[in-house]
């Protein structure tokens, strides 16, 4: 059976949490001279759409006979008489900033507090991702901080461990430390309890460390629980250095 990518389609982004933002995104794809109703949803978070009209039917949410990948999945499509399918292909974060890391033969480390280790892990799901991967810290306490990547005791006192500035020294020092091309750092609260009136639940700060001791911080303030603020932050900073390296593409020199 025939797979033709749909003439002039749009790559969709979905954004995180935004099941109906995907639906209409899909409605408006479809067109408005039928009326459409899809069966199924998305559950995908950042999820590249890839639409392919191959005139098939069947039951919606199971992976496709021919193009089932794992985590592919497609969505029944009922316009008029005619029954399609959309194909959606996840491409997960990790997954395209493992391809940007390779192509370019840089490496990665991280220096994680709120998110325990979770964009460590979230790195080396990724088949291969030892290429570009060269370790982690979780530095929960402030001691590690400064013992193990080297934050220094007056920045801790004076700004305290969820801030610009600690974030900046833990990117920092994992680079540092690990020789790599690029450190991602991450501290916040994730929640429920911790939060003060300065420092709400769900402040946190992301440090992106790159060159010769350049540093990006970025900051965001999550209103989820507390492993959705956790999932949240590791999005953010995989995204903030796929952002930067497709901003800044070879040969730029990251060391």
């Amino acid at each position: 059976m025939g797979w033709a990518l749909l003439a002039l389609v749009p790559v969709v982004k979905v954004q995180p949490a935004s099941q109906i933002m995907a639906i209409s995104a899909m409605h408006a794809i479809i067109g408005t001279q039928t009326q459409c109703s899809i069966a199924g949803t998305v559950a995908f978070q950042w999820t590249t759409l890839n639409l392919y009209d191959n005139n098939y039917s069947g039951e919606s949410g199971k992976l496709h006979p021919t193009c089932g990948t794992k985590g592919a999945i497609w969505l029944g499509l009922s316009c008029g008489n005619l029954t399609r399918s959309l194909t959606v292909s996840p491409t997960s974060l990790e997954s395209l900033l493992g391809e940007l890391l390779r192509q370019r033969e840089a490496t990665v480390c991280t220096a994680e507090s709120c998110t325990g280790g979770l964009i460590a892990s979230r790195l080396t799901d990724i088949s291969g991702s030892s290429a570009y991967v060269l370790g982690g810290i979780v530095a929960y306490s402030n001691s590690v901080k400064q013992n193990l990547l080297g934050v220094r005791h007056g920045t801790l006192m004076a700004y305290g461990a969820v801030s610009e500035p600690v974030a900046a020294e833990m990117a920092l020092g994992a680079k540092d430390r690990f020789n790599a091309d690029f450190a991602l750092s991450v501290t916040g609260i994730a929640g429920p309890g911790g939060g003060t009136p300065t420092k709400p639940v769900g402040l946190t700060y992301i440090g992106l460390a790159y060159g010769d001791g350049d540093i990006d911080v970025q900051n965001f303030t999550w209103s989820g629980d507390r492993e959705s603020n956790k999932r949240q932050s590791a999005d953010a900073a995989l995204q903030m250095l796929i952002d930067w390296l497709k901003a800044n593409p070879a040969p730029y020199s990251a060391s």
